[in-house]
């Protein structure tokens, strides 16, 4: 396996358990159900922050403080980790090809 799907994979998993995390957080510290957890872990980590749900704790309150940072910055590396892959890839096939055309060329002038 190459280092940059290793690395995204890592961090995939990292993203999740943080989610998951999260989610157990919301529901421990705040006494919530799941899915008003899993609501306000999304509304969270995604900075839309709707309203309706919010720490109410002063528990939750830092815990979110903490957590919404982290998935950020997570996020922000998988979704930069996987756009310079896909840049490096179209890189690669430009340069493969410029080095095809100059071979045909090369080619060519020997006929």
């Amino acid at each position: 396996m190459d280092r940059g799907r290793r690395s995204r994979l890592i961090i995939i998993a990292i993203l999740i358990f943080l989610f998951t995390a999260t989610i157990i957080g919301f529901v421990l510290l705040e006494q919530l159900g799941f899915f008003d957890a899993l609501w306000m872990t999304f509304t969270s980590i995604l900075t839309i922050g709707y309203g309706d749900i919010f720490p109410e704790s002063t528990g939750g309150k830092i815990f979110a403080l903490f957590m919404i940072p982290l998935c950020i910055i997570s996020f922000t590396y998988l979704a930069g980790n996987l756009l310079s892959g896909l840049i490096a890839y179209n890189l690669t096939l430009h340069s493969r090809s410029r080095r095809m055309i100059k071979k045909l060329n090369a080619l060519t002038g020997i006929l």
